[in-house]
């Protein structure tokens, strides 16, 4: 396991270590598209592939709540956070463009599409990018006007989720595109963290689990039925109220538990973090960039050599990709030379 090496917020491990657990959940359900609803067990890949929607926006909340509000070198910060990103994107990238050029397609096409995002995983690499480019102004905007200003820009947001949610966006002569995108999450992961809500732990935590629960519900409705012209994606009004739904429960949790520590679930929460399933939170939780992006080669190579005709091996496949994603990372990070390129931190 990873040893900890300074004091983090351990929910934000939890946060982050379930979200890379759905990203490969959801990685594993793509290889039974097309999704049937004829039966039960075979509605399950269409069902958990809408339920893991909620894993990018994770993501980017977490982001919001660690980089914003805060004072930046620009040169520091650009070199830090791109150095972050772009060797591990780069080595893993070049594994696979390899993989696809001298062994799986013999295509230099696919290659391309890695490199350039236009393939199903490093899209999101690129999308991190933009939003770095960007960060410093929000930041420079949210450390002025705090949570009002916070407040003030997911508004604005949260009508371009609902247009775009809709199909009626972008109204050309009422430009909000400075507003659209990913950003929105990060500003609404710094509103979560920051905003003090005068309810009780406990509602919060109901709260955001039914908030969950009916988003979810809604949006895989309207995939399961294809209805036209309503967005099921990250940018969803669906999506977002589930994910907001999921960071709630668990600030709200740990803040029950760090208040109530004596209760059953002070005690059961501290025993989790102290113990080995805590160790195994926070090194999932520190793999998790390159797990994201080993997860999605491991998958590529098993579409090409295993027929996937049955729904008794999704198990198997989820399992062991997880945890070779995360041993790979692990052991690389452990190789002095290697470990800035493994997506470990």
């Amino acid at each position: 396991m990873v040893e900890k090496t300074k004091k983090r917020i351990f929910y934000y491990d939890e946060l982050r270590a379930l979200a890379i657990i759905m990203v490969v959940l959801c990685h594993v359900v793509i290889l039974y598209r097309p999704f049937t609803y004829d039966t039960a067990i075979h509605s399950v890949p269409g069902l958990f592939y809408i339920l893991t929607h909620v894993a990018v926006p994770i993501f980017f909340m977490l982001s919001g709540a660690l980089l914003l509000d805060r004072t930046y070198d620009l040169p520091g910060f650009f070199k830090k956070r791109f150095t972050r990103i772009l060797l591990p994107f780069l080595f893993w990238a070049i594994i696979a463009a390899a993989i696809s050029v001298f062994g799986l397609h013999n295509s230099y096409g696919e290659a391309y599409k890695i490199f350039s995002g236009k393939n199903r995983w490093t899209w999101f690499v690129w999308a991190m990018m933009g939003i770095y480019l960007v960060l410093p102004i929000v930041n420079s905007f949210i450390k002025r006007y705090k949570i009002r200003g916070a407040e003030y820009f997911i508004i604005v947001w949260l009508v371009t989720v609902i247009l775009s949610t809709f199909h009626q966006y972008p109204f050309y002569r009422l430009e909000l595109s400075y507003f659209a995108g990913y950003m929105g999450y990060l500003v609404l992961g710094y509103w979560i963290v920051n905003k003090n809500v005068r309810i009780s732990d406990l509602n919060a935590i109901l709260i955001g689990f039914l908030l969950f629960i009916s988003s979810i519900s809604i949006d895989f409705y309207v995939f399961m039925n294809n209805i036209p012209k309503i967005e099921t994606k990250y940018l969803s009004l669906f999506v977002v109220i589930a994910s907001f739904g999921v960071f709630l429960m668990f600030k709200r949790y740990a803040h029950y538990c760090d208040t109530h520590q004596t209760s059953l679930l002070g005690r059961l929460h501290s025993k989790i973090e102290n113990g080995k399933l805590g160790r195994a939170i926070f090194s999932i939780s520190v793999c998790s960039y390159g797990m994201y992006l080993v997860n999605s080669l491991l998958y590529k190579i098993i579409k090409d050599f295993i027929t996937i005709n049955t729904l008794k091996i999704m198990p198997i496949l989820f399992i062991g990709v997880l945890f070779l994603s995360w041993l790979f990372v692990y052991a690389l990070s452990k190789v002095p030379a290697l470990k800035k390129f493994s997506g470990a931190g």
